[in-house]
């Protein structure tokens, strides 16, 4: 009733039938008054023959299919399942889909406009959420490891889990690490993987390019001779001695005279 009416809303376009199967919450009760009062046809299916509503069939088992791979890739158990199913139905519609000759969309073509996909993340990868400032003591950790669960239903921001509190809660204050699934990490002492995580950040941030690097001479590879013309180089001359070169007569080149003033002319 609620995805009928707020697909009615959002398209502008109202509903007018509803196919499902003979599925017993779907006979009788609330449902079937509620369409009659709507004015919303019903149809139903044939008994045992799931092919009269192919499209929903197949596109149930696509999101089932790939929410199973998500759980075992992940490494989480099963009764995480609504939040695959969900992160797969998400992913399902900001990708190419094929229906009869043409390719679209599914959320391009409901909503008119590209869909941003910049906020998909790795289902059952590591991620490190923020901690606000009423939920910590002033020497608490600022940050908490927990697990990637999706986008948030009710919010702008990430659906978390915190493996220790088996807690839920949403945040958009979150940095991934999409490379480490729940289930290597649970494996692996939490140590063991931080440290992995302090060497990647240590080898990215403090290396410095290859062209500042100025390699010292060592002992072993030190050359007496080029020691010695170093040192003869760096010698500081005595006072007159410096005078005394200064006033020494330079030679002339051949058919050239020297004039008054000491400068020379061609």
């Amino acid at each position: 009733m609620i995805g009928c009416r707020s697909s009615s809303d959002q398209s502008g376009h109202p509903c007018k039938s509803i196919r499902t199967d003979r599925g017993g919450e779907f006979l009788g009760g609330d449902l079937t008054a509620w369409l009659k009062k709507q004015g919303i046809e019903h149809q139903l299916t044939t008994s045992y023959t799931p092919q009269s509503n192919g499209v929903a069939e197949r596109a149930n088992r696509t999101i089932l299919e790939t929410a199973r791979a998500l759980l075992i890739e992940s490494g989480l158990g099963n009764s995480m399942w609504p939040h695959a199913v969900r992160h797969a139905t998400v992913a399902r519609n900001r990708v190419l889909t094929k229906v009869a000759d043409d390719m679209w969309v599914p959320l391009e073509r409901w909503l008119g406009k590209k869909p941003p996909v910049d906020m998909l993340r790795v289902f059952g990868c590591m991620a490190v959420a923020h901690v606000p400032k009423p939920y910590r003591t002033k020497l608490g950790a600022s940050a908490l490891w927990c697990v990637h669960l999706g986008l948030a239903a009710e919010s702008k921001g990430w659906l978390l889990w915190e493996p220790s509190k088996n807690v839920l809660f949403d945040s958009r204050d979150v940095k991934f690490v999409e490379n480490i699934m729940y289930g290597k990490w649970e494996k692996q002492p939490e140590a063991r993987v931080t440290q992995q995580l302090e060497e990647i950040t240590m080898h990215f941030d403090l290396s410095e390019p290859e062209d500042s690097e100025v390699t010292a001479p060592t002992a072993s590879g030190t050359d007496e001779g080029s020691n010695e013309d170093i040192a003869a180089d760096a010698e500081v001359k005595d006072p007159e001695q410096q005078q005394q070169e200064a006033s020494k007569t330079p030679s002339l080149p051949k058919r050239r005279k020297q004039i008054g003033g000491g400068q020379r002319i061609g």
